[in-house]
């Protein structure tokens, strides 16, 4: 079965692309080809890293707004619709569909932050996301939930019958493991001990939550590393930390490349996660992959994905993440017991079952 994987520029999707296709690339029963809707170096070296051929990439000829518009709308690339139509499925890990054809059609739905926080997001993006959304829950012949909170959204939404989704959930990379005297490259200018998060900078992953609980912990030589690129309103998070008096003790590595996040994260005192939403939370299964303590919120999937396996606290209560976080810094017995519960629940995850099971997805729809 010859399978086309569609992507488009995004941290979330070109994750979940890059590594699902690694995945299928494997399968004896999967020709697998990419259409990436970027030609960015970075993107083709990480398809490339993974051994994963790229059927064809759209040249960056038009901003990227509107190469989007272009794209959904009528197609841009000139061989869009040949691939297209070449193929026995077209898996878009993206709402945002391809054009037209007469190609099965399987959609993952990552997250439905846009519409259920649109305040969040700039207006032309949730212009786009809502007609995509619409337009992918009308022609796909199948949708993937990587959550089945995910899943729950999606047909409180859209009113999507449930039996068209298939919930398959993430895994982390092999990479993500303990090690021993794992050290974090200089050039990020991180000190020990530290906190770390990994993720955009943006209001719904409540970064004020987290710096007003650092603000009031009683560990001066305690850094907090904010390691992601700079998201929606990032400004903000920038100023309450010079309000709060934490320059000094505040570090933005900004993107951390892949090879050095499991070092990162190896090294850190504890993760902490205080997300209003997501639609999985992959850095808090990478962390506890790792072996560290994580402390996330009792929201949206978070729950689902750590089990018994962290602290779990309410995503806008300064106060319990405060808690949290000093009963971790203090106590090595819950340190200890965080560590082999997150061990233990990060073992259920696995990108061969992920990639076996939306194999069986593709095989459903062309049969």
């Amino acid at each position: 079965m010859s399978d086309l994987l569609y992507y488009r520029l995004a941290a979330g999707s070109t994750r979940y692309a890059t590594q699902l296709a690694h995945h299928l690339a494997r399968s004896e029963s999967v020709d697998l080809r990419l259409f990436s809707l970027c030609s960015r170096e970075d993107i083709q070296h990480a398809a490339r890293e993974k051994g994963v051929p790229i059927a064809e990439s759209v040249r960056d000829i038009a901003p990227r707004q509107l190469r989007y518009v272009l794209w959904h709308a009528v197609g841009m690339a000139g061989g869009a619709r040949r691939i297209l139509d070449t193929v026995d499925v077209v898996h878009t890990p993206t709402f945002l569909v391809p054009p037209r054809r007469k190609t099965p059609l399987v959609v993952t739905v990552l997250d439905l932050s846009v519409v259920l926080f649109p305040n969040h997001h700039g207006r032309w993006w949730r212009t786009l996301a809502a007609a995509g959304l619409r337009r992918a829950v009308r022609e796909a012949d199948a949708l993937i939930a990587i959550s089945k909170h995910t899943a729950d959204d999606l047909v409180r939404v859209t009113g999507v019958d449930a039996r068209r989704i298939h919930v398959i959930p993430l895994a982390a990379d092999s990479r993500f493991a303990p090690v021993v005297d794992s050290s974090v490259p200089p050039r990020y200018g991180i000190e020990y001990p530290y906190l770390l998060y990994v993720g955009t900078l943006e209001p719904r992953k409540n970064l004020d939550v987290l710096l007003h609980a650092f603000a009031r912990l009683d560990h001066p030589d305690l850094q907090l590393v904010l390691a992601g690129p700079k998201g929606w309103m990032f400004e903000e998070i920038f100023a309450l930390v010079d309000r709060l008096g934490l320059s000094s003790r505040v570090v933005f590595p900004g993107f951390v490349a892949d090879a050095d996040l499991p070092a990162l994260m190896n090294s850190a005192a504890a993760f902490v996660y205080p997300s209003e939403y997501e639609g999985f939370g992959l850095p808090v299964l990478e962390a506890m992959s790792c072996g560290v303590p994580v402390v996330t919120t009792n929201v949206s999937s978070l729950p689902e994905v750590t089990g018994n396996a962290a602290l779990l606290v309410p995503p806008r209560d300064v106060d319990a993440l405060c808690r949290a976080l000093r009963c971790l810094l203090t106590e090595q017995h819950l340190r200890d017991e965080m560590r082999e519960k997150g061990l233990e629940r990060a073992s259920a995850f696995s990108w061969v079952r992920t990639a076996q099971a939306t194999a069986e997805v593709y095989e459903n729809v062309v049969s």
